[in-house]
């Protein structure tokens, strides 16, 4: 079940952000440099990564990126906090890379995409938003691999607030469940807006769409 083109996921922020090459060098020096290191970056941090730089510059061009919701900005405006998929406070949805850190995911589904965007395998420890029951998912480089518990799903909400980052808005309500019981349960228990429910093979195929071709794909090259 792919998701409807209304979708206002990073990947179609991206499509339209008008991002210039040097702002495109910033931001994906942003998603590469979370994937090896697992956690926020100051300006400092950032300034290392991008060669002729300034302060000036680069807070320019990140509150350019906080602006078009391709990254979130802590309080401050000295720290990038998260940079769709990664989280750089703790969430549900942890991802040990195989060949990086472990780093924490904004949801379920930027859990999932984040192995594919990075090209590396990966395994998953979430739980499940209504029992809180353990959840294991691996990626290998060839795609989905095995989960547990084997009747795993996930919840992707429709709705957002346009008021804040999508990090805020959507993100909490993207989980996974340890069975379509438990989804329904957490679902109707609470004043919950309207969405998809997703077998962990949708929502693999969701992540991979999303994030696959985000540290390739460009404002001018949506791809």
């Amino acid at each position: 079940m792919p998701l409807p083109k209304s979708i206002n996921t990073i990947a179609s922020r991206l499509a339209n952000a008008d991002l210039t090459q040097r702002e495109e060098d910033v931001r994906r020096a942003i998603l590469k440099a979370f994937g090896t290191s697992g956690t926020s970056l100051t300006v400092g941090d950032i300034i290392t990564l991008v060669q002729g730089l300034n302060r000036h510059d680069l807070s320019r061009i990140c509150c350019k990126l906080a602006e078009r919701d391709l990254i979130v900005w802590d309080e401050t405006g000295q720290c990038v906090q998260s940079a769709y998929p990664f989280s750089g406070l703790p969430t549900a949805h942890k991802v040990h890379l195989k060949d990086g850190p472990a780093v924490f995911a904004l949801c379920a589904v930027d859990a999932l995409g984040m192995p594919v965007m990075l090209g590396q395998a990966a395994h998953i420890v979430s739980r499940c938003a209504h029992c809180d029951a353990p959840i294991e998912v691996a990626v290998s480089d060839e795609g989905l691999g095995q989960y547990r518990p084997r009747d795993s799903v996930v919840w992707f909400p429709l709705a957002e607030d346009v008021c804040c980052p999508v990090a805020q808005s959507r993100c909490p309500d993207i989980n996974f469940f340890c069975s379509t019981e438990d989804r329904n349960a957490w679902w109707q228990a609470r004043d919950r807006p309207e969405g998809l429910p997703m077998t962990m093979v949708e929502a693999f195929e969701a992540g991979r769409e999303i994030f696959g071709s985000l540290l390739t794909r460009s404002a001018s090259n949506p791809g």
